[in-house]
């Protein structure tokens, strides 16, 4: 009788520490709500052809046109920007709603210094929310229409995940400086003003590349040279210039390099001085636009004639 007693003892205290253990999993918790990760995402981004960012600084459109994607339908987008932004829409995930203390405060940011993100699929939008975060603590607000701010991460990294939804149309740009089909390169220009001697010329002959002045010239570092061209690329685009590039604008440049194709249409850039203690050179392309390119990463496609001179 003794263990019959102990035995149904254990089975009434197993039975409820059961009901507890239940009744606490199916409890919801009055600290944390139920959050759908893909709250802002869309079923398949592959179909988003047209993005808009609308903000109090004004409105940007990515477009995909011609096969490839257009900032504002005038310029091409640069395709790591392009990758970057699907990516980042992709794995963009709601952690937890922003605490109820902030959440007037954070929706009255949002509504009056976010990013308005307009995702479309042929004409249709298929996502819309306000994008704006603390670029000092690294946190990020997503917010659709009428409903409460979401803190959102990017799992496993700790990164500022608005920024890129409040980039401009300068840096959405294509940052290659020579939009050059390389395959129909035919003849490159390069003159130094203040140094005639080291200006060259670089001619298609057959199936090879010539330097004019230098009819022994390295062929190694001809095909180097082009390949710098042909990476060449901007760290920015400038709207407007602000000293001390502005005074620097006005002076001759350093250096004019102009490509030609086979269907006779050139592509130029000058390449002004750079100035003591800066770390960027000041471009001007052929449509008259300003850009700056980090000095060591362009100084092979700056060469002089004399780097082609063949070693003895």
């Amino acid at each position: 009788m003794i263990r019959l007693h102990r035995n149904t003892m254990l089975l009434i205290f197993l039975a409820v520490l059961l009901l507890v253990s239940l009744s606490l999993a199916f409890r919801p918790s009055r600290n944390s709500s139920v959050v759908d990760p893909d709250l802002f995402k869309v079923p398949d981004q592959t179909k988003i052809d047209r993005v808009e960012f609308i903000s109090d600084r004004d409105t940007l459109e990515l477009a995909f046109l011609d096969q490839r994607w257009k900032v504002n339908r005038k310029y091409k987008a640069d395709r790591n920007l392009i990758t970057a932004l699907f990516a980042t829409i992709y794995q963009a995930t709601a952690k937890r709603e922003v605490a109820p203390s902030l959440t007037d405060s954070i929706r009255q940011v949002l509504s009056t210094q976010g990013t308005r993100v307009k995702l479309f699929e042929q004409g249709d939008v298929r996502k819309e929310f306000y994008v704006h975060g603390n670029q000092t603590t690294l946190e990020t607000w997503f917010q659709l229409d009428d409903q409460n701010p979401y803190v959102v991460v990017i799992p496993g990294y700790r990164v500022y995940v608005a920024s890129i939804f409040q980039l401009g149309e300068d840096v959405w740009r294509d940052k290659r400086v020579f939009d050059v089909n390389w395959q129909n390169f035919r003849l490159s220009q390069t003159v130094f003003p203040a140094s005639p001697d080291q200006s060259f010329t670089l001619q298609v002959s057959g199936q090879n590349v010539e330097v004019k002045e230098l009819p022994e010239a390295d062929t190694i570092r001809i095909s180097n040279y082009l390949d710098a061209l042909s990476i060449l690329s901007a760290e920015r685009y400038l709207s407007e210039l602000k000293a001390p590039w502005d005074s620097l604008a006005q002076t001759q440049p350093y250096v004019k390099i102009t490509l030609t194709d086979i269907a006779g249409r050139s592509h130029s850039l000058e390449v002004f001085p750079l100035i003591p203690g800066q770390r960027s050179l000041l471009g001007r392309n052929t449509s008259g636009e300003y850009l700056m390119m980090n000095f060591q990463e362009s100084r092979m496609a700056l060469a002089r004639r004399s780097d082609f001179t063949r070693p003895e």
